[in-house]
C-alpha cells in the first residue's frame, strides 16, 4: 500500500489539484495565493510543483496533496487517497483504514439513512400531513424542501430507534453515538404505554428513545454535503416551552449533541446548497437561523448560510474563506442579534475578512421579511451598510445622544472603532458624522481619539516576546537560506551558485552532510542537479532538511535564477566572513594560552595570518 501512496502521489499535480481550488499566480518557479486555511490580504501561500507540496507562510498549514485534501475538504486519509486515485486512475488494492476513520464511515451511514427516514415521513408518508401543512403556511413546498432535506420526526418514542437497530440491524450504540437516539434508565409511563406497556425491544436492560419526536427536521451537512447531524423544530410556538410528556420543558429547537463527526462550531446551514452561488458572487451572507436561508433561497438570494446559534465562530469564518473573502452579516433585529453582530465583526476583524452589515428592515429577520415582501430583502442585500456605519447608528440607537452621560457612553463606545480605521480620508468623513450627531466639535472627539491611543498597550518587543528568531544563530539562519536558495535553482544557475556555496570553508554538521550528499550526486549525474531526484536519495533526516529550507517563504518568492544567484552571492560572503570570523577568534586564544609546542604554535600562526588574509579579501 506504501508504494501506491507514492504512485498516487507522484501522478498527481498539485498545483491543478490547489489551483481548482485556490486562485494562484506565479511566483518564480512556484505558485502563490491566498490561503485558504486563514484570512490574509497578503498573499503568503506558496505551492511547490517541484516538492509537490504546500507552504503557508502565515497560519504555517503545510503538506503534501493528500493532507492539503483533509485539511480544505475535511476528509481522512484514506478518503483523500481514494479520490486522488480515482482522478489519477490508479487501482487501490487494499487500505487498513483506521478504528476511528472506521467509526467515522458508519456514523456517516447511519445519519445518512435517518436522513432519509425523516426526508419520507415529511414528503411521502401520511404522519408527516401536518407538517407538510404547516410548512407550506411559511411557503415551503416539497421542491424546496427536498433541496434542503428537510424531514419530519414522529411524535412516538421510538420510531427511528426501531428503524435503526430493529429493522436496519445497527448497533444501538452506534446510533447513540449518532445522536439519535438518548439512553434513560427511567421509563415514564407513557414511554411504557408506546412501547406497548413493555420494552419489547429491549428486555430489561437500559431504555433508548428518539432524540428527534413531533419535530421538522432541518439536515445538517458539513463542507463536502456529508449529513452530521440534525436541528429539530416544534411546529408551533406555543409548543416551545410547554411541558412535554417527559414532564420538562419543550425547547422550541433541539439539535444533535457534539459527536465524532458533528461539531457545532464548524457547521453552517445551507452551505452545500450556496457554496457554488457563493463562489460566483464573491461574498457569502450569514444569517442566523434555517428558515432566515430557506426564505432566502426561495426569494433568489441564494449565497447565504445559517451560523446555527447567535454567534459567529472563528470556524465557521475558516469555512467561508475557502469561497470567499467577503461576509455579509444579517442577523436578527433586536438586542441579542446586535450583539451577535457585534461579536462577529470583531471575529472577522481578527481573521482579515472584509465584513460589512446588512440592518433587517421590514421584519425580525429575513424569514419575515421574504414573507412580507421578498423584493424588500433583495434590495436589503444589495446594499449593505460598512461596518463603521452599522457600529455608529447601533451606538446612538443604544445610548441618549442628546444627554451628557449618553455622550460620554457613546463616545467610549466609538473612538476605539475611529482608532481602528486605517484610512484617514474614510477616518475623517466618521469623526465629522459623529461629532454632529453628538453636538460637540470635532476637535473634542479627535482629543479624544489622540488619548485612547495613548493608553492602547504597546506590543512586546521581539526580545521580550521570546520569539524563535531572537534563539536562532546567525550562522544556523545563514546556513539554512543558502541552502534554501540553492535548492531552487537549475541549469547554468545552479553551477554559478554551487561554486558561490564553495567559498564557505566548514558549516554546521548537517549542512557539511549535505554538502557531501551533493558533491556525490553531482559525480553520478555530470554536475546535472534536480531537485527531486536528489531528495529521493537522501536520507530521512536530511531529506527532511531539504524540505524545511527550500520551502522558505523568501526563498520561494524568488522570480528568477538571476535574482536568487545574485542573492546567494551576497549570503555565501556573510557566512563565509562569519565562518572565517569564528575560527580566527578561537585560534587568537589558543596563541594567547600558547597551546602546545613550538611546532603546533607556528601552525596556529600560519592559519592566524591565512584567516586574517581571507578577511581582508
Amino acid at each position: 500500500m506504501e508504494d501506491q501512496v507514492a504512485e498516487v502521489k507522484s501522478k498527481v499535480d498539485i498545483v491543478g489539484l490547489i489551483g481548482a481550488r485556490v486562485e494562484l499566480k506565479r511566483a518564480g518557479k512556484n505558485m502563490r495565493g491566498l490561503c485558504p486555511f486563514h484570512a490574509e490580504r497578503t498573499p503568503s501561500f506558496f505551492v511547490s510543483p517541484e516538492m509537490q507540496s504546500f507552504k503557508c507562510f502565515g497560519c504555517g498549514e503545510s503538506g503534501d496533496c493528500f493532507s492539503f485534501l483533509e485539511k480544505y475538504e475535511g476528509l481522512s486519509f484514506k478518503e483523500a487517497l481514494e479520490e486522488l486515485a480515482e482522478r489519477v486512475g490508479v487501482k487501490l488494492t487494499r487500505y487498513a483504514p483506521s478504528a476511528a476513520e472506521n467509526e467515522s464511515k458508519r456514523l456517516y451511514e447511519v445519519l445518512h439513512l435517518a436522513g432519509e427516514y425523516y426526508q419520507y415521513l415529511l414528503q411521502s408518508h401520511k404522519a408527516g400531513a401536518r407538517a407538510r401543512d404547516y410548512l407550506e403556511g411559511r411557503g415551503v413546498n416539497m421542491a424546496v424542501a427536498r433541496e434542503f432535506n428537510l424531514g419530519w420526526a414522529p411524535t412516538s418514542w421510538d420510531s427511528l430507534y426501531k428503524y435503526l437497530v430493529v429493522k436496519k440491524k445497527y448497533p444501538r450504540e452506534l446510533v447513540e453515538k449518532a445522536g439519535l437516539i438518548v439512553k434513560s434508565n427511567k421509563v415514564t409511563r407513557q414511554q411504557s404505554n408506546n412501547l406497548g406497556g413493555r420494552a419489547r425491544y429491549q428486555s430489561n436492560e437500559a431504555r433508548y428513545y428518539d432524540r428527534f419526536r413531533g419535530r421538522i427536521v432541518f439536515a445538517l451537512t458539513d463542507f463536502r454535503g456529508r449529513m452530521v447531524g440534525f436541528s429539530g423544530r416544534l411546529l408551533e410556538e406555543k409548543e416551545a416551552d410547554s411541558t412535554g410528556s417527559t414532564g420538562s420543558p419543550q425547547a422550541k429547537y433541539v439539535n444533535t449533541p457534539e459527536t465524532l463527526v458533528y461539531h457545532k462550531r464548524e457547521l453552517l446551514f445551507g452551505l452545500d446548497q450556496a457554496k457554488g452561488m457563493i463562489r460566483k458572487k464573491g461574498k457569502a451572507i450569514l444569517v442566523e437561523g434555517e428558515f432566515d436561508v430557506i426564505s432566502s433561497w426561495r426569494a433568489g438570494v441564494r449565497n447565504a448560510v445559517g451560523i446555527k446559534g447567535s454567534a459567529v465562530t472563528a470556524e465557521q469564518l475558516k469555512l467561508l474563506i475557502k469561497l470567499t473573502r467577503e461576509v455579509v452579516l444579517c442577523l436578527d433585529a433586536d438586542s441579542a442579534g446586535d450583539a451577535a453582530m457585534r461579536r462577529g465583526i470583531e471575529e472577522a476583524d481578527k481573521m482579515g475578512v472584509d465584513v460589512s452589515v446588512v440592518s433587517v428592515t421590514g421584519g425580525k429577520d429575513p424569514d419575515e421579511v421574504v414573507r412580507h415582501d421578498p423584493k424588500v430583502w433583495k434590495e436589503l442585500v444589495a446594499k449593505p451598510k460598512s461596518v463603521y456605519e452599522f457600529l455608529v447608528e447601533s451606538a446612538f440607537a443604544k445610548h441618549d445622544g442628546g444627554s451628557g452621560t449618553g455622550k460620554k457612553k457613546i463616545t467610549e463606545e466609538l473612538v476605539p472603532v475611529l482608532n481602528k480605521i486605517s484610512n484617514s480620508v474614510e477616518r475623517a468623513h466618521y469623526v465629522r458624522v459623529i461629532a454632529a450627531k453628538l453636538g460637540v466639535g470635532e476637535e473634542a472627539l479627535a482629543r479624544e481619539m489622540e488619548r485612547a491611543g495613548r493608553e492602547e498597550k504597546v506590543s512586546p518587543r521581539r526580545e521580550e516576546r521570546g520569539g524563535e528568531e531572537a534563539k536562532v544563530d546567525r550562522q544556523t539562519v545563514l546556513e539554512r537560506y543558502l541552502w534554501g536558495v540553492l535548492l531552487s535553482l537549475s541549469g547554468e544557475w545552479f553551477v554559478r551558485g554551487w561554486k558561490e556555496v564553495g567559498r564557505v570553508e566548514e558549516m554546521s554538521p548537517s549542512f557539511e552532510r549535505l554538502r557531501g550528499k551533493m558533491e556525490e550526486f553531482l559525480k553520478v549525474n555530470s554536475g546535472e542537479f534536480e531537485l527531486t531526484r536528489f531528495g529521493a536519495g537522501l536520507p530521512h533526516e536530511l531529506a527532511n532538511l531539504v524540505g524545511e529550507v527550500y520551502l522558505s517563504e523568501k526563498v520561494m518568492a524568488m522570480e528568477s535564477g538571476e535574482e536568487a544567484c545574485r542573492e546567494l552571492g551576497k549570503v555565501a560572503e556573510e557566512l563565509s566572513r562569519l565562518v572565517v570570523g569564528k575560527k580566527l577568534a578561537l585560534v587568537a586564544v589558543k596563541i594567547g594560552k600558547g597551546e602546545g609546542d613550538q611546532t603546533k604554535l607556528d601552525r596556529l600562526q600560519r592559519e592566524y595570518a591565512r584567516l586574517t588574509g581571507k578577511l581582508a579579501v
